[in-house]
């Protein structure tokens, strides 16, 4: 890999599941003193957890966008949680005592939640931000999103703009965001191999 990994940027669209793991792992390996590229995330909804956010309502939100999938509010997990558990974020460790292995899902968006907690996920996040599309231009994608407190599209450039420039994937973004879209929870090692294989390599 070439040039400083700090001074690249990563775009994530949507904070669910994979979201969460995938901007844990950044975080993670923040925590531990590896350099990490300048990450957002949008979020379309108010809060993150993606599907696992239940509402009544349907239709249209307030700002005419169609309202996004929910699951249903009584539903139970129909695969055993043995098989849903993160490897860095036990069960255990969050509700401090067995639960069963079926639970509800009220039950299982806590447990996500406080996985997003451990690692301040939402310290990458921005809320009400919903990607209308992106394009390749040039060197760059841009990513054209339309945020409910303006309701409007801008067309800055900064990280913190609605338009936001990502560099042309290098191959850790190629590799995280493959990941991210098979399995979450592979994300921890992918970034982790990653960053270990641009140590490695001396810059051009």
């Amino acid at each position: 890999m070439t040039g400083d990994i700090t001074e690249k940027k990563v775009c994530l669209i949507g904070a669910g599941p994979c979201g969460i793991s995938f901007l844990s792992a950044f975080s993670d390996a923040q925590s531990k003193g590896e350099k990490i590229p300048e990450v957002v995330c949008f979020e379309k909804q108010e809060q993150i957890s993606g599907l696992w956010n239940y509402t009544w309502r349907t239709g249209l939100t307030a700002h005419g966008d169609a309202l996004p999938n929910s699951m249903y509010r009584h539903l139970w997990s129909n695969g055993p949680k043995e098989c849903l558990e993160f490897p860095d974020y036990t069960f255990m460790e969050h509700f401090k005592k067995p639960i069963p292995s079926f639970p509800p899902r009220a039950v299982l968006q806590d447990y996500m939640l406080g996985k997003a907690k451990k690692y301040n996920v939402e310290q990458f996040v921005k809320t009400s931000h919903a990607v209308r599309h992106v394009e390749e231009k040039l060197s760059q994608f841009l990513s054209h999103t339309k945020t409910w407190s303006t309701n409007r599209v801008s067309a800055r450039s900064s990280i913190t703009s609605s338009v936001q420039p990502v560099t042309t994937p290098s191959p850790i973004s190629q590799n995280i965001l493959v990941s991210i879209n098979s399995m979450g929870v592979l994300c921890m090692l992918t970034i982790s191999e990653a960053l270990k294989s641009s140590k490695a390599k001396p810059s051009s």
